[in-house]
C-alpha cells in the first residue's frame, strides 16, 4: 500500500485509480466463525504514522494496511478518551450514554468520591453481542468506562458486566508513566508494579490468553493500548534512532513510543501466525482520537478535544476474512464497527435498532457508496460544541459560552448540556472532500445545506441528549480550577 498525505490530493486520487479492483486477502475457514481482534491507540494522530503519510515507522500496521482496507476519512466516536470507547463499544453516540467528557482516574490523592460516572449496564455492547455467539472475550489495557476496579464507594460495572471473561488493564492512563506501571489489574486484583513498557505488557498478556482459550470457539479481543498518550516512556534505542534522524528529544521519544507500539501489535499478529490463526482473523486498528502536541493530524483542523477534523478524524486498518483489500475514501466511524461486525460475522444484534452506527460491508463493495446517515459528535467544554458529517459536508455548530467550566463533568453542567443544542447561533460549513483542512466556510454561499444539516445536527443532538443517564452524584464546580473553554488534554 502506498503511503500518502492528506495534503496531497492528486497523489490520493493516483492511489484510489491504482487500487482498481478489490479482493479480499483471505477467506473464513470452511464452518468456523472468524476471530476479532482490535487494536486502539491512545491519542494518536491523524498524520503521526509512516503508514499515513507521517514520521514515526509503522511496519505492522503497513502490513495490514497492505494486505486489508485502509480508510482516509474514518472518525473516531468522540475527540476524547471516555467517550470515544464508550462510542466504539456501544455502537452509539456516545452523548447518549451520559459520557460526556473523560473519566478521571482515582490515584494516591485523588479519590473523586464524588464523581460517579460510568458505562451503564444498560448499553448492549460489542463483546456482549460476540459473547452471545459463542465469542470468548477478553479485554487488554485501558479501561477508562468507570471506576476500575470496583470499591465500595464506586460500585461501577466492570469489564465483565459488560461481556469480557477476562480482563487485564488499567483504570486510566499507566501509571507512572508506560515504563514499568504499577496500576495494573487482573480480574480485579491488583498486580503492583509490572517490568517493561506498557504495549509490550498488554500485547505478552493477550499472546499468553492465546494458549488458553478454548481452541474450539471463537475469540474477540480488545487490545486499548496507552500510547502514545502521555506521560510517555520509551525505548532508549527507538529514541536513539529518531535523535540520529534529528528529531529533538520530545518528538524522538513521541516517535519512538508509537513504534513500540507498533511493533507490541506486531509481536501479536506474529502469535496469530504461529498458531495458525491468523488466516482466519479480523484485524482492527484506529486511535481513540487525535492528537496533542507534538502529535501529528496531517495538515487537519485541531487536535484532541476539538470536534474539528484535527480532534476526530483517525487513521484506520481492517483486515481479514471477508474483507476487501483496497483505500477507500467514503466516510466510517469507529460507531460503524459493531454492526459492521454483526453483519461481517452474521451475528444477531439485539440491540441494533437503537445503533447509530451502521454496516460498512455494503460500501466497501459500491464505487460511490452513499451514507444512509450522518456521523455526529459533542463535545461540551470547547468550542465549537458540535460537529456533523453528511457526506462531503462537515457542519460545525457553536455558541459562546462564557461559563468557566471544570475539566471533569460537574453537577452543574449536566443541565447546561442539555441547554445547548438550542443555544446553537454559529454555523461553519466545510466541503470535507475538497477542503481537508477547513479553511473555506461555505455557510454563507450555501445558506440551504446549512440549514438543514444545522436542523440534522439539532435532532440528533436532542434525542442523544434526552436518552442520556442524569448523573445523581457529582461534584460542584466550587473549589475547583475553572476556564472558559478551550481546556487542555489529560
Amino acid at each position: 500500500m502506498s503511503k500518502f498525505k492528506i495534503s496531497q490530493p492528486a497523489v490520493l486520487a493516483a492511489l484510489v485509480t491504482l487500487i482498481g479492483c478489490f479482493t479480499s486477502a483471505y477467506a473464513a475457514a470452511p464452518g468456523k466463525k472468524p476471530n476479532v481482534v482490535i487494536f486502539l491507540a491512545d491519542d494518536l494522530g491523524y498524520g503521526d504514522l509512516a503508514t499515513y503519510g507521517g514520521k514515526a515507522q509503522s511496519p505492522n500496521i503497513q502490513k495490514l494496511a497492505d494486505r486489508g482496507a485502509m480508510f482516509t476519512d474514518y472518525y473516531a466516536a468522540a475527540p476524547v478518551c471516555s467517550p470515544s470507547r464508550a462510542g466504539l463499544l456501544t455502537g452509539r453516540f456516545p452523548m447518549s450514554t451520559g459520557i460526556f467528557t473523560y473519566i478521571r482516574a482515582r490515584r494516591p490523592g485523588r479519590d473523586l468520591a464524588e464523581e460517579q460516572v460510568w458505562l451503564k449496564e444498560s448499553f448492549l455492547t460489542m463483546p456482549e453481542m460476540l459473547k452471545s455467539a459463542g465469542y470468548q472475550t477478553a479485554h487488554f489495557g485501558k479501561w477508562h468506562l468507570g471506576a476500575y476496579p470496583k470499591t465500595a464507594s464506586h460500585p461501577h460495572p466492570q469489564p465483565a458486566d459488560h461481556g469480557f471473561d477476562y480482563t487485564f488493564g488499567t483504570p486510566n492512563n499507566a501509571f507512572p508513566s508506560h515504563l514499568n506501571p504499577t496500576n495494573f489489574f487482573r480480574n480485579g486484583e491488583p498486580l503492583g508494579k509490572i517490568e517493561g513498557y506498557s504495549a509490550q505488557i498488554v500485547a505478552s498478556d493477550a499472546i499468553t490468553q492465546l494458549d488458553k482459550r478454548d481452541a474450539d470457539r471463537p475469540f474477540f479481543y480488545y487490545l486499548a493500548f496507552h500510547e502514545p498518550h502521555s506521560p510517555i516512556a520509551s525505548p532508549e534505542d527507538l529514541i536513539e534512532k529518531y535523535a540520529e534522524q534529528g528529531y529533538g528529544p520530545v518528538e524522538a521519544e513521541y516517535l519512538a513510543n508509537i513504534e513500540n507500539l507498533d511493533s507490541a501489535i506486531g509481536r501479536v499478529i506474529a502469535a496469530l501466525d504461529e498458531r495458525s490463526l491468523l488466516e482466519n482473523t479480523v484485524i482492527v486498528f484506529q486511535s481513540d482520537n487525535g492528537p496533542i502536541k507534538p502529535g501529528e493530524t496531517g495538515g487537519l483542523l485541531g487536535e484532541k478535544n476539538l470536534v474539528y477534523e484535527g480532534g476526530i478524524r483517525v487513521p484506520f486498518v481492517m483486515a481479514g476474512p471477508g474483507v476487501p483489500n483496497g483505500l477507500y475514501t467514503f466516510p466510517a466511524g469507529a460507531v460503524d464497527l459493531l454492526p459492521t461486525l454483526s453483519a461481517m460475522l452474521s451475528v444477531e444484534d439485539d440491540a441494533r435498532l437503537s445503533r447509530d452506527g451502521v454496516s460498512i460491508l455494503p460500501f466497501l463493495r459500491e464505487a460511490a457508496p452513499n451514507r444512509p446517515r450522518p456521523m455526529a459528535w459533542f463535545f461540551y467544554r470547547n468550542k465549537p460544541q458540535a460537529a456533523l458529517r453528511s457526506g462531503d459536508y462537515v457542519l460545525v455548530a457553536s455558541f459562546d459560552d462564557s461559563t468557566a467550566r471544570t475539566h471533569f463533568i460537574a453537577a452543574e453542567d449536566q443541565e447546561d448540556i442539555r441547554r445547548m443544542p438550542s443555544e446553537f447561533d454559529t454555523f461553519k460549513l466545510y466541503d470535507i472532500r475538497k477542503d481537508p483542512g477547513q479553511t473555506k466556510d461555505l455557510a454563507k454561499s450555501q445558506p440551504e445545506t446549512t440549514r438543514m444539516l444545522a436542523l440534522e445536527l439539532q435532532k440528533i443532538l436532542i434525542k442523544d441528549l434526552d436518552e442520556a443517564p442524569i448523573w445523581k452524584k457529582l461534584p460542584s464546580r466550587k473549589g475547583w480550577p475553572q476556564r472558559v473553554q478551550n481546556w487542555p488534554q489529560e
